[in-house]
């Protein structure tokens, strides 16, 4: 009698994981879905954060705060950080003419969900462009960091629930972290 073998699982199980963009890594367990949104919600959170910070940002991102899929406590929050980041920007803009746009990538490094919570460790990569004049070199600051976003679902969805900085210690944090980052 012919037994069926499992390797040819490893395989199937490799390929399916590459083409649904999961990693196959222990504690990277998000399906799809869900790191998907999850993705979404920390990608638009940390670009909302930088453009607070720009000359020319718009009224909406002053209504995305409110808007935002956060918790109740973390919009909290994240409305006095909104406040700061705006004047941190317009100080900016008074002393060298402040930043005029920014660029926010995000790079999903783990993903993990466990019924209505999960976390994401992220690297965010962000470009600050400089206003002024148009042949400033540099154009921009840029920088990279890794955050770590916890999330819980509520019947609408994934909502943000804090974030923290990691690796840092010691180091100065971008303009778009305040000096205690929301936890």
């Amino acid at each position: 009698m012919h037994q069926p073998t499992r390797t040819a699982l490893v395989p199937a199980a490799l390929a399916l994981a590459l083409l649904t963009g999961c990693s196959t890594a222990e504690g990277d367990a998000a399906p799809a879905e869900d790191r998907k949104a999850l993705t979404e919600v920390g990608r638009e959170h940390l670009r909302l954060r930088a453009d607070l910070l720009t000359t020319e940002r718009s009224r909406t991102a002053l209504a995305a705060v409110a808007t935002a899929p956060l918790t109740k406590g973390l919009r909290e929050e994240f409305r006095a950080d909104a406040t700061e980041l705006m004047a941190r920007g317009d100080a900016h803009a008074k002393k060298d003419g402040g930043y005029r746009e920014a660029t926010v990538e995000v790079t999903v490094d783990t993903a993990t969900v466990d019924g209505d919570d999960a976390t994401l460790e992220v690297t965010e990569h962000t470009s600050l462009f400089f206003g002024g004049p148009a042949d400033r070199d540099p154009a921009a600051t840029e920088y990279v960091l890794r955050h770590e976003l916890r999330f819980v679902r509520d019947g609408t969805g994934w909502l943000l629930d804090g974030e923290r900085v990691l690796g840092v210690e010691g180091k100065p944090l971008p303009d778009t972290q305040l000096d205690t980052p929301t936890t």
